[in-house]
């Protein structure tokens, strides 16, 4: 597994250095930007006084500064059913009843997180500050408080003394795959352990499909109709929604150490063209099928079955207001 710039225990030091470094730039005049990742959406966030402007794909949106408890709150100007409420390095970004996954800066992963590794497994888990390491031939897992000595658009560093052995834990958001079960997550990680540099995983496996509307652009390498609209649309708490061509339909999804399945889906009934029915019907098939997911280095989402049967999709960088 390749990994970008990590760093190791010999540059721990210049590390140090850079512990004061986010995604977030500052500029003389007060104002800041900064970089962020609400699952697969990627937005930008210009601050200047109590204004703030948000970038999303090719779109634009101004906010304003609202009375909040707690953090910085946001309100679209045109459209106040945007919120976006930073808390520390994290936000929180909404449209009405829809809210995206949390808002990280780029490289980041929010807590709790794990990172994970075979041959010889490895699983640290990051919670509450606490750093906790599992392996086969300890019989106990080992746990201490961590230090964030490195964070920015690459990726981020963590360090613990676990009873006298030094821990290294680096990630960069890089597509990775466990060298196991080939399911996707979308950190790369790297620990540093006695001596030894173990290479794994890590982050939630749903980040890399929540978030976007993905619009759906094969079936099975058939292509689709033109000017019809297939989506899939990952919510949490594992509900799946879009349209499957003609009719809006719902679901759910779960995703396991194996893959990716699809529980049954629940249409709207309504009547469309021939061939767009069957398109829908052909759609409706593949996906309650799916028992695994990929993202392409072209950022292309694939489901596919246990018999090779494909759908194809690109997720839109977008608040689809």
């Amino acid at each position: 597994m390749r990994m970008p710039a990590m760093m190791t225990a010999a540059a721990l030091a210049a590390a140090t250095a850079l512990s004061g470094c986010s995604a977030m730039n500052g500029a003389v005049d007060g104002s800041a930007t900064s970089a962020m990742a609400c699952g697969q959406l990627n937005i930008t966030v210009s601050y200047r006084g109590d204004h703030a402007r948000l970038l999303v794909g090719e779109e634009a949106y101004s906010l304003v500064q609202i009375p909040a408890a707690s953090g910085a709150r946001y309100q679209g100007e045109d459209h106040a059913e945007i919120q976006f409420w930073s808390k520390g390095p994290q936000a929180m970004l909404s449209v009405g009843n829809r809210t995206w996954p949390q808002c990280v800066p780029r490289g980041m992963i929010a807590e709790p997180f794990r990172a994970r590794g075979n041959e010889p497994f490895w699983q640290v888990a990051v919670d509450g500050g606490q750093l906790r390491l599992t392996q086969p031939d300890s019989a106990e897992t080992a746990s201490a408080g961590y230090e964030l000595v490195a964070r920015n658009a690459a990726g981020q560093t963590l360090v613990a003394d676990l009873d006298g052995r030094p821990v290294l834990l680096e990630t960069a958001p890089q597509l990775c795959r466990d060298s196991m079960s080939g399911m996707a997550y979308p950190h790369q990680a790297r620990l540093t352990l006695d001596g030894a540099r173990l290479e794994g995983c890590a982050g939630n496996p749903d980040m890399l499909l929540q978030g976007v509307e993905w619009v759906v652009e094969d079936i099975d390498r058939g292509g689709i109709i033109d000017s019809s609209r297939i989506t899939l649309h990952f919510l949490p708490e594992g509900r799946l929604a879009g349209r499957a061509s003609c009719n809006n339909y719902m679901g759910s999804y779960q995703l396991s150490g194996e893959g990716l399945s699809v529980g049954q889906t629940a249409s709207t009934m309504m009547a469309c063209a021939p061939s767009l029915m069957h398109q829908e019907r052909r759609f409706l098939e593949v996906l309650g099928a799916v028992q695994r997911f990929d993202i392409l280095p072209t950022g292309a989402l694939i489901l596919e079955t246990a018999d090779g049967r494909t759908l194809r999709a690109f997720g839109e960088q977008s608040l689809n207001l």
